[in-house]
């Protein structure tokens, strides 16, 4: 990347390893070499509007929403109403998320969205449609993660954490894995489940912390020590993120 700056190959591979690695730093330096030559480059795009939300910086994710929509809609991973969901307004989130599928019914990113969230608010038969769109949009991931939160709504523990690890085996450096799981183990009533997860997705810098911070599912944890130091955990990788996605333009 040194040597060759027009080696955007060589850009993504390192900033992919350093968003593993959770050097945020030096990814959206690398993610912003790469949108310096591609301005419409996906993944540095959607990684930016990810973090952005994460460390409730809405000026920086409304910024990276206007570039995307300059990307076909079925490579878009962000939309609008993620803040709504960042903020725990799932309810309204979702009827926002319905209108968008309208037009883009094939977004994998999206119908794991509205899948999750109508597990959430106990619709299965929605997240049942979305389940069957994920089996060939996203087979890999998404299929196996909503069909373990379809599986942890009926209580059905043993198939919800064999499919938790199936889709934890196909997670990429910058995705929402552990987060998910803790809202499964959540579903489940497994209280130290949850806190393992939140535990890793702080650790893995997840770009979720606004959304934990703010999810009405895990407020019975606000007394929890654990808990309270995973929120000052949170709120200084809020504040990290703010930095480093100052170097995207």
């Amino acid at each position: 990347v040194a040597l060759d700056p027009a080696n955007l190959g060589a850009a993504r591979k390192v900033a992919r390893a350093s968003l593993f690695r959770g050097d945020l730093n030096q990814a959206f330096a690398l993610f912003d070499l790469v949108l310096r030559r591609d301005p419409k480059d996906a993944e540095a795009l959607n990684h930016a509007a990810r973090y952005a939300l994460g460390a409730g910086d809405e000026p920086k994710f409304n910024a990276m929403l206007l570039r995307l929509k300059n990307l076909p809609n079925i490579q878009v991973a962000s939309h609008e109403p993620d803040l709504l969901a960042a903020a725990g307004r799932i309810d309204t989130a979702i009827q926002r998320y319905y209108t968008i599928e309208e037009t883009t019914p094939n977004n994998s990113a999206l119908a794991l969205k509205i899948g999750r969230l109508s597990v959430l608010r106990h619709s299965l038969p929605i997240a049942d449609i979305e389940q069957k769109k994920l089996a060939q949009s996203d087979p890999l991931y998404g299929y196996h993660m909503l069909t373990a939160y379809i599986a942890a709504e009926k209580q059905d523990k043993e198939t919800a954490l064999r499919e938790l690890n199936n889709a934890l085996a196909a997670a990429v450096p910058g995705d929402e894995s552990w987060t998910n799981a803790a809202e499964i183990h959540a579903i489940l009533n497994d209280t130290p489940g949850v806190l393992e997860a939140l535990d890793k997705a702080a650790a893995r810098k997840e770009p979720t912390a606004a959304y934990v911070l703010a999810h009405p599912l895990f407020r019975y944890l606000a007394n929890d020590p654990r808990f309270q130091e995973l929120k000052t955990k949170l709120t200084a990788q809020q504040a990290e993120i703010r930095t480093a996605l100052a170097q995207v333009r």
